[in-house]
């Protein structure tokens, strides 16, 4: 596992890029829960670090395109041409969160 930092370090409902192994990632907390997710949108693959949260769905400010942060699958796909969003498991010991 890799360590992500301290649960402390990061803000409750917000988005922050992390960097592990030099790939840009975004450790979102969202409802009690955090997610982690490639930092790059599946269209054209626009950085994703000032997008809008839904629940469990990042939604990219370019175009609208939702994923699920869950599963990385598409939820509203306004075009045709869109990959689902690579998603990474968390995991929390203590008051550190690790990239499983």
């Amino acid at each position: 596992m890799q360590l992500i930092g301290n649960v402390s370090s990061f803000k409750s409902d917000s988005i922050t890029e992390v960097i592990i192994e030099g790939e840009s990632l975004l450790l979102v907390s969202a409802d009690n829960q955090f997610y982690l997710v490639e930092n790059k949108c599946g269209h054209f693959g626009r950085a994703l670090v000032d997008a809008d949260i839904k629940g469990t769905e990042i939604i990219c400010p370019q175009h609208g395109i939702s994923f699920s942060m869950e599963t990385g699958a598409v939820v509203n796909r306004p075009y045709e041409n869109c990959d689902k969003l690579r998603v990474f498991r968390v995991v929390q010991q203590a008051d550190s969160l690790y990239r499983a």
